[in-house]
Order: C-alpha cells, then structure tokens, then sequence
C-alpha cells in the first residue's frame, strides 16, 4: 500500500541543515521521524523553500479506530483550511461578508479556480461557502462539518487547499505520537494515517518512536536548534504561518 512506506531506514548526519533533511523525507506516504522536534518542523516549514512541503500539526488523542483518526484529522484540515482563507482563492480577499452577492461570489470564483486547477469544484464551492458564513447552504442548521462530501474528497481537497495557501505543490499531517499510547491505539493511528497519504495524496510525519508497530519506515534528522522562522504569507498564524500551522 502506497500509504505505508517501504523506505529503508535512514538517519541524516548530524550537523546536516535541518532544512535539507526534511526536503529530503517523502511526502507521499507515511513516514516516522526521530531525533527532531514538532517546533522544529514547523519553523523550517515556515521557511521560503519551496522544496519543504506545507505542514499541518495534528495533535491526536489516543484514537480508538483508524476512522476515528481520519475523522479528527480532517476535521483539523478543515478548519485550518477555513482559516487561511482566501489565501487559497484568488479573488476572495476581496468579498468580505456573505451578505447580497457574498456567497454566489465566493462559489463563482471557486469554480473558476477548480475549472483551471485539479481541485474539485463542488467541494472547493462549499469550503469557500464554509470559510464565508460559517455553515454550509445558508442552513445554520446543518453542522460545520457535516458536509456532502466523501471523506475521500475531502482529504484530498483539504489537502491541495493547505498546499496552495503557501505556494508548495505537497502538504504533510505532522501527528506527535502520544505518550504512552496502547498497542491497538498505535495500531489504529498507523493504519489512519496510511488511508489520509494514500487517499489524500498527502505525507504523515509520524514524530516520535512507535512502540508496538513495528512497520520500519523510520528518518533520523538532527535536531532544528538555530533553525530561521520567518513569516509567511499569512501574517498572524500559528507557528510562523509560513507553512506550518499548528
């Protein structure tokens, strides 16, 4: 399966910019990462390389199924993506309220973003529609998050909304392991994580050893000390906002 690396496992030397490193750990699938800190990967992220992917900082509970870590980390994607609009809608920064032509505008603008990208129109519509007002077809009713689409739609179109915001071409869940997580909750996280890279066509950083999963792919990195974090296009955000959002 694409989503569980078949990576030898590998340590950088030490002394190896930190940068250099993280360019280097795939992003298309799931990947776990010793000797670096979460900070660390996002400062870096924040950077202007555009060789390191946009990062998102998933903090999971212990979860008790792998659909229940789906379920919590695309929430996080959502609302993350809600958050840098209209970073990722050329043209939203300019429509400020939903209120007359609001809504109709946002969604008008992203179908024209998806008719010359490979997002997903219907999807790309609701989520501007969702960053505008709150909800979902004008309906206060109807939950955040209890959207129309598959969670397959959304995982890779939550995950194209966050790269694009920065302007890098992948996006990266970036999931700290909990301490002192239970075989089946390691299990369950590890097998969530391998659906959201191959679904959504997204790397999982999985920081920290795992102690029960014993599934190989493993990057050592040497420790970010003295790694710059400027700000990214976004002013405000968490971590820097350049890429890393926590």
């Amino acid at each position: 399966m694409r989503g569980v690396s078949e990576l030898t496992s590998q340590r950088y030397p030490a002394g190896a910019p930190l940068r250099r490193c993280l360019s280097g750990v795939p992003k298309d699938r799931v990947v776990g990462l010793t000797g670096v800190e979460t900070d660390d990967i996002v400062r870096c992220a924040a950077g202007p390389d555009a060789g390191v992917p946009a990062v998102l900082i998933h903090r999971a509970p212990p979860p008790v199924s792998a659909s229940g870590f789906v379920r919590t980390a695309l929430d996080d994607m959502e609302s993350a993506a809600v958050n840098l609009f209209p970073a990722w809608l050329p043209g939203g920064e300019h429509i400020y309220r939903p209120g007359g032509a609001g809504v109709a505008a946002v969604r008008a603008l992203a179908l024209e973003r998806a008719a010359r990208s490979s997002h997903f129109g219907p999807f790309l519509g609701d989520l501007a529609e969702l960053a505008l007002t709150g909800t979902r077809g004008g309906d206060r009713r109807v939950p955040r998050r209890a959207g129309r689409f598959t969670p397959e739609i959304r995982a890779a179109g939550l995950a194209r909304v966050v790269a694009d915001s920065f302007g890098r071409t992948r996006m990266v869940l970036v999931v700290p392991l909990p301490a002192a997580l239970t075989a089946d909750a390691e299990h369950a996280l590890v097998a969530g994580a391998g659906w959201l890279a191959e679904r959504g066509r997204l790397g999982v950083w999985l920081v920290g050893g795992l102690q029960h999963v014993d599934w190989g792919p493993t990057v050592g990195v040497p420790g970010g000390a003295g790694v710059p974090g400027p700000a990214g296009p976004r002013g405000g955000c968490p971590g820097g906002a350049g890429a890393g959002l926590r």
